[in-house]
């Protein structure tokens, strides 16, 4: 899994998850508190995969915990 930083049209931080099964977006600011202060430092650390993970767990859509292997 590769987190990448990119913004939407209206300016929000969104969070560019790809894995080898495709590649999905989702908006950093509120949601995913940990993967938004990595990118406004300039660091990746496991505790931003750890995040998305476990916002997906919760949150994400079939295609999306397939895509990374929580089914």
């Amino acid at each position: 899994m590769k987190i990448t930083r990119s913004k939407d049209r209206n300016g929000n931080t969104l969070a560019k998850i790809t894995t080898q099964y495709g590649s999905f977006s989702i908006q950093s600011n509120g949601n995913l508190p940990q993967v938004h202060r990595d990118f406004m430092n300039g660091k990746r650390t496991s505790l931003a995969a750890d995040d998305v993970i476990v916002w997906i767990g919760h949150f994400g859509t079939d295609r999306q915990k397939k895509m990374l292997g929580l089914d």
